[in-house]
């Protein structure tokens, strides 16, 4: 039999640990002498020396203070491998509805199929039913090392699977950590709650694959337990969340007791009492981030509101404000592209509830996404950047810009506009775009920078009915201008390549009088 440690199988498992972290600074610590760390890995484990890395310990704090050991680099080649090898064996005796930290599984999957539960015990709403929920009291703390390992021992006969099982397992990354961050945080997490003080055959680290992995492992005794003995049909486990529903509010109350009695004798844990909930389904299941209902799924209030606090943060990193003077508004890239993956990441939360009103609601009331964004279809599209130069000046002006209904083939759209886009109402803007050495006005845009810069217009510029413009030495001197006649101005830069060809355009700054926000229309 083909041994598990060879160079091909951790290969395999450096290019799986390595997807969407590529460019982190210890995966390329790793990759740039990718063949000696990989030959030194496999000469570690068939000699049976390996022993796992100085692990960075951190305090997440959302959604509350939670103790984090990341592994190092090396070490989860190592977690991959040994999971890549476990999961197909244990998949085959996982139930179904067990939906953490496996393929084709997740919260989305999850939320689905409660959905598909409450039809089923209500009969479509025609009957009553209760569920319940429970969730274990710090499991990932309260991990019994012997059951765990004696599980996985159980179903496998490899001699090196069982020993890399073992090292990994019985880690005490207490003994060999560097913390980052504010340490005084570790005192205000409760004493179940952090590895420091669980005895040494206690306790999995949060933030590693090969733990969450174990966790399916060892609360599968507990699903194994509610299908076959209680004969539960609608039951659902995220972690060490579970959730539990019937048409008998005293049986799901029986159910509760025996599996109280099932953590304590086999597996060694104790249900979370404060978060036992025995309810009616009408009332709305708060589950996963969603409040789950037989007809719609709504967003958790909590979600919001660390949504809006998250753009909270970028306001304060972008908006540059003095009290009485105009504000100025800045993209720097780096924030921006963060800005578009928090905003995608919490939009696409959003996009599996019924959340139309939702994400349209945070556009008409925010002032960072109506500036950064169009939101087409409920997806967004970068306002400030255009995704590639498409050499038509015509077409670049019109996105930035959108004095016509008609921008970039979305003609029956419903498009919103940043700031300066007035949707056929007056807002006073004036946007500033970079053509070679000039900064140029077209359309309506040339009407009113003749009137109020003083511009000379003249008919047919870049095939405009009318067009006027000014040298870029000059940008001080008009910028000033049309802020002190009152105008809104955004500022337009052409960004090059070596060869001195435009890539794209980007909005480099935004500047308006205070109180502007209080004047920029409802999105359609």
């Amino acid at each position: 039999m083909e041994g598990l440690f060879t160079l091909e199988n951790i290969e395999k498992a450096y290019r799986a640990c390595r997807r969407r972290k590529r460019g982190t600074i210890n995966a390329l610590r790793f990759e740039h002498r990718l063949l000696d760390n990989l030959c030194d890995l496999r000469d570690e484990l068939v000699s049976r020396t390996y022993h796992p890395s100085s692990s960075i310990c951190f305090i997440q704090r959302r959604p509350k203070l939670r103790e984090i050991f990341a592994a190092d680099f090396r070490d989860r080649v190592i977690h991959h491998l040994l999971v890549g090898y476990l999961e197909p064996v244990f998949e085959k005796i996982f139930i179904y509805d067990s939906y953490s930290c496996r393929k084709d599984k997740g919260v989305h999957a999850a939320v689905k199929r409660l959905r598909s539960f409450l039809h089923k015990v209500t009969q479509n709403g025609t009957k009553k039913a209760g569920y319940m929920q429970a969730d274990i009291s710090g499991f990932f703390m309260n991990v019994d090392k012997d059951i765990l390992y004696e599980l996985i021992r159980r179903k496998v006969k490899r001699e090196d699977v069982r020993w890399l099982a073992r090292v990994v397992i019985y880690h005490d990354c207490t003994a060999d950590y560097r913390f980052k961050g504010n340490h005084s945080l570790l005192e205000r997490i409760p004493p179940h709650k952090t590895l420091f003080k669980v005895s040494r055959d206690r306790g999995l680290p949060i933030g590693n694959l090969s733990s969450q992995f174990f966790a399916n492992v060892y609360l599968n005794e507990l699903d194994q337990f509610v299908k076959r003995r209680l004969g539960c049909r609608f039951y659902i486990r995220y972690c060490d969340d579970l959730l539990f529903l019937s048409s008998s509010s005293d049986q799901l109350a029986e159910w509760r007791m025996r599996i109280e009695e099932f953590l304590k004798e086999r597996l060694h844990l104790n249900l979370n009492h404060s978060q036992d909930k025995l309810r009616p389904v009408s009332s709305g299941i708060n589950f996963l981030g969603y409040v789950v209902r037989r007809s719609h799924v709504l967003v958790r209030r909590r979600v919001v509101n660390h949504f809006h606090e998250k753009l909270d943060s970028f306001e304060r990193r972008l908006i540059k404000e003095k009290k009485g003077e105009p504000f100025v508004w800045e993209y720097p890239p780096y924030v921006m592209q963060k800005l578009r993956a928090t905003t995608a990441s919490y939009i696409g939360h959003f996009s599996w509830a019924d959340s139309y009103s939702l994400v349209r609601g945070a556009f008409a009331n925010r002032l960072i996404l109506r500036a950064a964004f169009m939101l087409i279809n409920g997806n967004i599209f970068p306002r400030y950047l255009e995704e590639k130069d498409t050499g038509n000046i015509r077409l670049c002006y019109r996105y930035w810009v959108p004095d016509a209904r008609a921008i970039n083939g979305y003609e029956n759209e419903k498009i919103f506009y940043p700031l300066w886009a007035g949707e056929g109402r007056n807002i006073n803007v004036l946007v500033f775009f970079p053509v070679g050495c000039f900064y140029e006005f077209y359309g309506s845009q040339a009407d009113v920078a003749q009137s109020v810069l003083g511009l000379r217009c003249m008919t047919g510029l870049r095939g405009f009915r009318v067009g006027c413009g000014f040298h870029r030495r000059h940008l001080g001197k008009f910028l000033h201008m049309a802020l002190n006649k009152g105008y809104h101005v955004a500022l337009i830069c052409a960004q090059k390549n070596v060869e001195g060809k435009i890539i794209r355009r980007l909005a480099r700054l935004f500047r308006a009088e205070p109180g502007f926000e209080a004047d920029v229309c409802e999105p359609a």
